[in-house]
C-alpha cells in the first residue's frame, strides 16, 4: 500500500446509506410531529346519538351510539370550590341551567387554543341558561395562593368572560377521568346529567359543544 493510498478517507456514506438514512429522518419527523400535535388525543362522548370526535387531520368527526348518559356525582356537585375572584361556588349552584365544565391548566397547550372558543360561547349564551365554568389545576395540592395568583393573572391575560375557580385534588381526580389528561370539558344537563365528556382539543369541538348545549337546551 502507497503513502497516498493509505491516507485516502474511507467511504462510509454510500448512496444506499444515504438513502437509508433519509427514509429513517422523515418516520422520525412524522412520529415527533404526532406526538406534539395538540389534537393527537382528542375525542368526545355525548348522550344518544354521541359524537366521537378523531383529529381534525384525520377527517370529519364520526357517530357513535351510547346509552350510559351519567349523573354527575353528588360528590363533585357539593364539592365547594373557591373563585379567582374571592367567592366560593358549588356546581349545584346551577341546577336548572346547563354547565359547560373545563378543567385546564395554564401550562396546557390546547387549553390556550380551546378557551378563546368557550369566551365567546359564554357571550353568546350567558342570558339563556348556560353556565360556563373553568376550573383551574395547576399542580398537586393545587389551591395554594401561588397558584391562584397565577391562573388569575392569566384569566386577566386572555380576558375571561366567565367563572374560573381553582380545583382541589379530589375534585380534579374526579374529573379528569380516565387519563388524567387535559383539557376536559363536560356538558352537564339542567337536572346534573352528563351529556357530553371531551378529552383534549379539536376545531371541531367549538360546533359540537354549540350543537350539544342547543339541544340540551331544548330536552332532545
Amino acid at each position: 500500500m502507497t503513502s497516498e493510498q493509505s491516507s485516502s478517507p474511507v467511504r462510509i456514506w454510500t448512496k444506499k446509506r444515504l438513502a437509508l438514512a433519509c427514509v429513517v429522518f422523515a418516520l422520525l419527523s412524522v412520529a415527533l410531529s404526532s406526538s406534539c400535535n395538540n389534537e393527537a388525543n382528542y375525542e368526545g362522548t355525548t348522550n344518544a346519538p354521541a359524537i366521537k370526535a378523531t383529529p381534525a387531520r384525520a377527517g370529519t368527526p364520526t357517530q357513535a351510539q351510547t346509552n350510559n348518559v351519567q349523573m354527575l356525582p353528588d360528590s363533585v356537585r357539593q364539592t365547594e370550590v373557591k373563585t379567582i375572584d374571592g367567592k366560593a361556588l358549588k356546581l349545584a349552584d346551577y341546577t336548572g341551567k346547563v354547565v359547560v365544565l373545563d378543567v385546564w391548566a395554564t401550562w396546557c397547550g390546547p387549553c390556550r387554543l380551546e378557551i378563546p372558543e368557550l369566551i365567546q360561547l359564554h357571550q353568546d349564551y350567558k342570558g339563556r341558561g348556560v353556565e360556563v365554568v373553568g376550573l383551574a389545576y395547576e399542580t398537586q395540592n393545587n389551591q395554594t395562593p401561588e397558584n391562584e395568583a397565577k391562573v388569575r393573572g392569566f384569566a386577566n391575560q386572555f380576558k375571561i368572560n366567565y367563572t374560573v375557580g381553582l380545583a382541589s385534588d379530589d375534585l380534579a381526580a374526579s374529573l379528569l377521568l380516565p387519563s388524567g389528561s387535559i383539557p376536559q370539558t363536560y356538558v352537564i344537563s339542567q337536572d346534573g346529567h352528563i351529556v357530553g365528556h371531551y378529552r383534549g382539543y379539536s376545531p371541531a369541538l367549538a360546533a359540537e359543544l354549540r350543537q350539544l348545549v342547543e339541544a340540551t337546551l331544548a330536552g332532545t
